[in-house]
């Protein structure tokens, strides 16, 4: 039998290079009421990979190419497991912070943490096959297909077609013109302006620092973003800009570059046909920001470097070069990406913020299941790089760093999170409950 191959896009194959500077994995983890059916739950992940051929798939490089190739042992493979626990919380981190290796781990997989009456249940998705909307996509996946297998336990469903990956279709909508009139404006990708205490360079102790802002707080925060004619994505990246003027130690009067990622989708027709697929750009406001700066003139800036990227066309630029850096095949793209990271200095490069959006409540319902809680962790960052992951539930705001603790000292991390809670809280005239920041936290001074 002939073993079935597809191709990669380029955004797969970027995102399997750049596994050397992040982990890549998203989490999308949901604490029930209640135990979930655990062989349920098996069989609808064997469900999707049907209905969704990609996830059923290994990533293999072999001479300098790489594709996808359909598993031949996913009839026999273990995609769940049940885990006894008396603290599900550190259970899942250490999940959560467990590598997952896209040529040889399934590339969706879940562990049920179970404790004396409920589940928590972590998904585990491989960003070589899907970013963080197609994170999500899965998760709503995951749920229909257990709904329907509760109703029909007896439910089988025939293999779907392997869906087309690549941008192109971006590009036909844009117009192939205008997305080239963008690549210019990468400019703003230029090293980043942050100065943070590095302790060394080692991927190793990995783990996430965590805060979430409750639904009467961030209710609060969408009327303040509405009484400014802002979104709440640019109070939350205002919030990180003032926690790293603050912080960060950035030189006087120059623009400061942070990459915001933004959802491709928009600029595809149909969009549930490519739900479940890398299809992200990045955006790079650079507002000039000062030290004495309000929370509401920072704002200011922030809104419009995002409305100047919005009101044309956003994140095209990022999109055809990713397509350039690809274009003479995998091996050769590797070469230019190790050859552009490999003058990153001590300073912060990059620095993100990636926003998964709302999580649906409706779409991940369980059947007859009560979701509780759900929330994202977003990848963890190698080396001198930096991600925000942000995300909502039933109005409860996640904001979740993962980095490595042979890199980045704790009450680094922590005393950034406290910063941005204690801005974001402080527009809407609350003061924040939080740990005092130690004294010898002084993120001013490099390593």
């Amino acid at each position: 039998m002939t073993t079935k191959r597809y191709p990669l896009s380029s955004q797969d194959q970027m995102n399997a290079i750049t596994r050397i500077h992040a982990d890549q994995q998203i989490h999308l983890a949901l604490q029930f009421a209640e135990r979930v059916e655990e062989t349920r739950l098996e069989k609808a992940l064997h469900l999707m990979m049907l209905k969704e051929p990609v996830l059923g798939c290994r990533f293999i490089e072999e001479g300098g190419k790489a594709y996808w190739e359909k598993r031949s042992d996913l009839d026999s493979l273990q995609l769940s497991q049940v885990i006894y626990s008396t603290d599900p919380q550190s259970d899942l981190l250490a999940y959560v912070i467990t590598p997952s290796n896209p040529a040889q781990d399934p590339l969706v997989q879940a562990r049920i943490i179970r404790s004396s009456s409920a589940d928590l249940v972590c998904v585990k998705v491989n960003q070589v096959v899907a970013d963080g909307a197609g994170a999500k996509e899965i998760g709503y996946l995951l749920a229909e297909t257990y709904r329907s297998l509760e109703a029909n336990p007896n439910l089988s469903l025939s293999e779907g077609k392997f869906k087309k990956r690549s941008q192109f279709p971006v590009y036909r909508t844009a117009g192939l013109i205008q997305t080239i009139r963008h690549f210019p404006k990468l400019n703003r990708l230029a090293s980043g302006k942050f100065t943070v205490p590095f302790i060394g360079k080692q991927s190793s102790e990995r783990t996430f620092a965590m805060r979430r802002i409750e639904p009467d707080d961030l209710r609060s925060l969408k009327t303040f973003a509405r009484s400014q004619s802002v979104t709440i994505n640019d109070v939350l990246l205002s919030a990180l800009y003032r926690a790293m003027v603050s912080l960060g130690n950035p030189p006087a009067g120059q623009p400061l570059p942070i990459q915001v990622s933004i959802d491709l989708r928009r600029y595809v027709k149909n969009t549930q046909e490519r739900a479940i697929c890398n299809l992200s750009g990045a955006l790079f406001p650079a507002p000039v920001l000062g030290p004495a700066d309000t929370f509401e003139l920072t704002l200011s800036k922030v809104s419009a470097e995002m409305l100047r990227f919005k009101s044309n066309q956003p994140g095209l630029g990022s999109a055809i070069l990713v397509d350039l850096v690809l274009a003479r095949g995998f091996a050769k793209g590797k070469e230019l990406l190790a050859k552009a990271t490999s003058g990153w200095s001590g300073t912060l490069n990059p620095l993100l913020l990636s926003n998964f959006g709302v999580l649906d409540a409706k779409r991940l319902s369980f059947g007859s299941l009560h979701l509780a809680d759900a929330w994202m962790y977003c990848p963890i960052m190698f080396g001198h790089g930096l991600m925000l992951g942000t995300g909502t539930f039933n109005d409860r705001l996640t904001m979740t760093i993962g980095y490595c603790q042979g890199t980045l000292a704790r009450q680094t991390i922590e005393g950034l999170l406290d910063t941005i809670v204690h801005e974001l809280l402080s527009v809407i005239d609350r003061e924040p409950q939080l740990p005092a920041v130690p004294a010898q936290f002084n993120i001013l001074q490099t390593a």
